[in-house]
């Protein structure tokens, strides 16, 4: 599966949109996990999802797609247009 520091490295501005609004959820010994919940345009999602690398992307069948790599996943309702995303990085010491 693809890092998600490789995914970073070619980020488009819609993956920049939602780093950028991510806030941080919790502190572990190693790492910062950062997330931002909100509504997203159909077409922005379809952007963020095709346009940048990503090790899997699925859809439920149930009006929700999941993208992921690794240390980071991000999932899409289509009917509320809300979507979740949550990433990992390393503490800088």
């Amino acid at each position: 599966m693809i890092d998600f520091t490789e995914t970073c490295k070619t980020a488009t501005k819609e993956l920049t949109y939602l780093i950028d609004r991510a806030k941080l959820k919790k502190e572990y010994d190693e790492c910062l996990e950062k997330s931002f919940t909100g509504k997203m345009p159909y077409p922005m999602f379809i952007k963020l999802m095709r346009n940048n690398k990503w090790g899997r992307v699925s859809e439920n069948g149930k009006n929700e797609w999941n993208v992921q790599s690794m240390n980071a996943g991000l999932s899409y309702n289509t009917k509320t247009g809300i979507i979740q995303f949550t990433y990992y990085v390393a503490k800088q010491h």
